[in-house]
C-alpha cells in the first residue's frame, strides 16, 4: 500500500503513475482502478520456493526485467520504481542498463542495491544503515519519508464505548494460517473472554475455514471479514489491534490504534523493534518459529489498561506529520539521475535536436547529409511528436542533454517487428561509450523487435560502437542486434 499512497501523492502533483505487478489482490486492484490508477499484471511467475522476503533466482529476475522491458515500451516513464524484496541487483542492473532512472523502496538493510534514489521509510532508519551495500547517489530515510495515506492521520474519534474490543489482522494473504493459530492461544488469556473481536482474513488463506468452522465455540465474539475498503475508519472502530508488522504497522500508528505486534517475517524485525522502542506499539509474539508463544500477559495488559492505550495511542501520533509523501515527491522531481539516461523526447527538445545536426561532420554518413533548414526541421519535429511510426530518446550524462537515438519502425523481418535504428552523440560528450550504451538501452527496451542498423562501410566508429553493443554485421552494411 505505500506505493499506492507514493503514486496517489504523484498524481495529486500532476504526474502520471501506473503500476506493474506480477500479483495483486482484488482489494488493491479495486482501489487502482476507484483512483484512476493504470495497471498491468505480469505474465512472469515465481518459484514458490523463495519465502515472501527471499531474492528470486537470476534466471527469474532477469526474464521478470525482459516481461517489464517489453510491458514498458508504450509507457515512457521518467523514473522506475521498484518495491519488491525478489527483485534484486541482477534485475536492477537490466532497468538501469535500459537508461531508466531507477528508484528503490526498502525497509529491510540486507543487500546490494543498483539505483539512483533509495528510500527507506521506516521511522527510526537511516542512510548510515546501506553505507556498507549500495553506491546510491542519494538516500532518503526516516520518520520524515514514511509513506502513509492522508485518512490514517483524520480518523473520526469515536466514543470508546461505541468501539468494538479488538481487531485481528496478520496482513497480506496468511497463506500459513497464523490468525487461526493466534485465536487458539488467546483462548488461554481469561480477559479475552466474551470480547468482541474483528478478525480480517483472506478467504483463501487456511485459517478462514479454521476459524469459520467453528463457529461459536470461541470464548470471544468472533466477526468474520475477508475484504475491507476503508482501513482507516475500520481502525477508528477498535480499542486495540493484534497486527503484523508490516507495512499496516504506521498506518496503524498514525490512526492512532494502540497494537500488540506480531513478527511473522525477518524483514519486519528492524520496524517492529524502532516502533516498539518509541513506545507506540507492544511486540507481543514472534511467529517466524515453527513454535511461537504469544505474550499473553501483555495481551492481557493491553485489554484492561485503558491508561496504557493511550499512551500509545499519544506517542504515535507525535511519530508521524503526514508530509511523508509530500517529501518523497519533491526529493524524486529534484533528483538527478547521474550517468547514463535514457529519456523520452519531448517538445523542449526541438532546438536541441537541430544544434546537434548542424555540428562538423555530424550527417556526414546520413542517407540525406544535408542539413535542413531550420522551418524543415521544426515542422518534421512537430509532426513526429504526433505520430507512432517512430521514436526519439534523449541521452542524458550527468543530468545533461548529450545526444539521441532514434528508432523507425519499418514492417516485420519473420515473425518479428523491425524498427532501424540510428544515434548521433554531441561531440563534446563522445569518449564516454554513450553511443553504445545509448543502442544497447534502446534494443533492452524493445525486446520484442528485431533492431536492424544500415551503416556506411566507411564509418568506421559506428561500426566499432554497434559492434560493442552487441550488433552483428549481416551483410556489407546492415547489422542486427542479437
Amino acid at each position: 500500500m505505500r506505493c499506492l499512497t507514493l503514486a496517489e501523492s504523484l498524481k495529486a502533483g500532476g504526474h502520471k503513475c501506473a503500476f506493474f505487478m506480477t500479483e495483486a489482490s482484488e482489494v488493491l486492484l479495486g482501489l487502482l482502478s476507484k483512483k484512476d490508477i493504470g495497471y498491468r499484471l505480469s505474465g512472469t511467475a515465481r518459484s514458490e520456493q523463495y519465502a515472501t522476503e527471499g531474492e528470486w533466482s537470476v534466471c527469474e529476475q532477469e526474464a521478470d526485467a525482459r516481461h517489464f522491458l517489453s510491458e514498458m515500451m508504450n509507457f515512457q516513464a521518467d523514473w522506475v520504481v521498484s518495491d519488491h524484496y525478489g527483485l534484486g541487483a541482477h534485475w536492477q542492473k537490466q532497468i538501469k542498463a535500459a537508461g531508466f532512472p531507477l528508484m528503490m523502496l526498502e525497509d529491510w538493510p540486507h543487500r546490494k542495491i543498483h539505483a539512483d534514489l533509495l528510500l527507506d521509510p521506516r521511522p527510526g532508519a537511516a542512510s548510515e544503515d546501506y553505507k556498507e551495500i549500495t553506491a546510491c547517489a542519494r538516500m532518503l530515510a526516516g520518520a520524515d519519508y514514511t509513506l502513509v495515506r492522508p485518512e490514517f492521520f483524520n480518523v473520526e474519534d469515536i466514543p470508546v464505548n461505541e468501539k468494538s474490543d479488538v481487531l485481528v489482522n496478520l496482513g497480506g494473504a496468511d497463506r500459513d494460517g497464523l490468525t487461526a493459530e493466534l485465536l487458539r492461544q488467546m483462548t488461554g488469556i481469561p480477559q479475552a473472554e466474551g470480547l468482541n473481536i474483528t478478525v480480517l482474513v483472506n478467504r483463501n488463506s487456511h485459517s478462514w475455514d479454521e476459524i469459520k468452522g467453528a463457529g461459536g465455540s470461541w470464548p470471544f465474539n468472533v466477526q468474520l471479514i475477508a475484504y475491507c475498503e476503508d482501513m482507516s475508519t475500520l481502525y477508528g472502530r477498535h480499542k486495540l489491534c493484534i497486527g503484523a508488522a508490516g507495512g499496516s504497522l504506521w498506518e496503524r500508528v498514525a490512526a492512532g490504534l494502540p497494537t500488540g505486534l506480531v513478527i511473522v517475517a525477518d524483514n519486519q524485525v528492524p520496524q517492529a523493534q524502532e516502533a516498539a522502542a518509541r513506545g507506540c506499539v507492544c511486540i507481543v509474539g514472534d511467529f517466524r518459529q515453527a513454535v511461537a508463544e504469544i505474550d499473553r500477559g501483555l495481551i492481557s495488559e493491553m485489554i484492561v489498561d485503558a491508561d496504557v492505550r493511550k499512551q500509545m495511542r499519544s506517542r504515535g501520533r507525535h511519530l508521524l506529520d503526514g508530509a511523508g509523501p509530500e517529501r518523497v515527491v519533491r526529493a524524486l522531481s529534484s533528483t538527478v539521475a547521474y550517468g547514463f539516461v535514457l529519456r523520452s523526447v519531448d517538445a523542449g527538445d526541438c532546438a536541441r535536436l537541430y544544434q546537434w545536426q548542424k555540428q562538423p561532420g555530424a550527417r556526414r554518413f546520413f542517407r540525406h547529409p544535408q542539413v535542413p533548414r531550420w522551418s524543415e526541421h521544426r515542422r518534421w519535429f512537430e509532426r513526429h511528436l504526433k505520430q507512432t511510426s517512430s521514436r526519439i530518446y534523449i541521452v542524458e550524462w550527468d543530468g545533461y542533454p548529450a545526444g539521441y537515438v532514434r528508432l523507425d519502425f519499418a514492417g516485420n523481418r519473420g515473425r518479428r517487428k523491425t524498427a532501424e535504428v540510428s544515434v548521433l552523440i554531441d561531440r563534446r560528450y563522445r569518449g564516454n561509450n554513450l553511443a553504445r550504451r545509448a543502442l544497447r538501452a534502446c534494443c533492452l527496451r524493445h525486446p520484442d523487435i528485431s533492431v536492424v542498423a544500415d551503416i556506411d562501410t566507411g564509418n568506421i566508429a559506428s561500426r566499432r560502437a554497434f559492434r560493442n553493443a552487441g550488433f552483428q554485421r549481416v551483410g556489407q552494411r546492415c547489422y542486427v542486434f542479437r
